[in-house]
């Protein structure tokens, strides 16, 4: 497959309430997924020409997403929830994630919700930008079908497979 558009690239939010169920963020525009190393500095007397020398460290992901914020939405919606739960523990702020390619590839982890904002502007959209920051491995199951592909639990199997139909919000007008 060659090149493509991002528009069927979508970033999905688990239920923690019901294990396997994936809904797309409603208004997305906008999504990155970020994945890197960090490096560890192993420069010592005996690098060569005064060269630093690095080798890989830790491993990390995060998406960013912005959108045209949707009201009544159920997913930002569960974002403002999990950002305002009186309670606060080290899970609180966690949501499994996905990421669906136009090509069928799904990205799939854990995350903690970093930051949720919307612009109201006085005569214009309201917009909102999700930072997620992942928690633990990001998995991808290569080229599925697009009808699997908002089917899959932390990219193990098929939520079909498992009993569970996912779902997809509708942005509404």
């Amino acid at each position: 497959m060659g090149k493509y558009t991002g528009l069927n690239c979508k970033v999905l939010i688990g239920d923690p309430d019901a294990a396997g169920t994936f809904s797309a963020i409603a208004g997305q525009r906008d999504a990155t997924l970020n994945m890197s190393y960090g490096e560890i500095d192993v420069t010592s007397k005996d690098s060569v020409g005064g060269w630093e020398e690095v080798m890989a460290g830790l491993r990390s992901w995060d998406i960013s997403v912005s959108g045209a914020h949707v009201a009544k939405d159920v997913t930002t919606a569960k974002i403002d929830e999990i950002l305002l739960r009186p309670a606060h523990t080290p899970e609180s702020g966690q949501v499994p994630v996905q990421i669906t390619m136009e090509h069928g590839d799904v990205y799939s982890g854990n995350a903690l919700v970093t930051s949720f904002s919307k612009a109201m502007p006085h005569a214009d959209l309201v917009t909102y930008d999700l930072s997620l920051r992942g928690n633990g491995p990001l998995s991808k199951v290569a080229g599925i079908s697009g009808a699997q592909a908002g089917g899959f639990s932390q990219g193990i199997a098929p939520a079909q497979a498992q009993g569970v139909i996912p779902t997809a919000n509708k942005e509404k007008k």
